[in-house]
């Protein structure tokens, strides 16, 4: 697939030698124990079956599709599919549109991911999507939980935030009284 969001460290490629690198150091980033499968450098494949940025697909034996999930984060949807599969079976549900946890946890390690990228995308994170860069930044000063923790530590404290502001606000539109 494309690089979801390109920058200096991992630019968008146009060649497959540079795909096969990039697929490469996430292997070895995330010590990853299977084969990654490169498309082309146009995402042939990827656009023939999906061309959602964040699909993932698990075939069985035979290289029949049997489970596609619609955000590559669904951890609990691919767990159960692949457990399925390895016993030789199909997985009870052909498609997961589970996002909530994964979402969660890619707000949670947006910003090592925007760093990793380099400052295009830090810079580009900000232009586009402001508050979710706000919401990345404010989970990142949660470290050491786990990313979806983080998530949801900014989510609730930018809920107290709000609350603050509203409160205070509604006092000084009371002339500063109580009621």
């Amino acid at each position: 697939m494309r690089e979801a969001h390109p920058g200096q460290r991992y630019d968008q490629v146009d060649d497959q030698e540079g795909k096969r690198r990039h697929a490469q150091a996430l292997k070895e980033r995330d010590d990853l124990p299977w084969t990654i499968a490169v498309d082309d450098p146009s995402g042939t494949i990827h656009r023939a079956l999906d061309g959602k940025p964040n699909v993932a697909w698990l075939t069985d034996g035979g290289g029949e599709i049997v489970f596609r999930t619609l955000w590559v984060g669904d951890e609990r949807g691919m767990t159960q599919a692949l457990e399925a599969v390895a016993r030789g079976e199909r997985p009870s549900e052909g498609l997961s549109n589970r996002r909530m946890a994964a979402m969660a946890k890619g707000v949670g390690v947006m910003r090592d991911s925007a760093r990793r990228a380099g400052p295009r995308t830090e810079a580009g994170l900000w232009r586009a999507a402001a508050p979710m860069a706000v919401l990345a930044w404010i989970a990142d000063l949660y470290r050491p939980l786990p990313p979806q923790w983080r998530t949801g530590a900014a989510v609730a404290t930018v809920g107290v935030g709000i609350a603050f502001v509203v409160s205070a606000l509604s006092r000084v539109a009371g002339g500063g009284r109580h009621r």
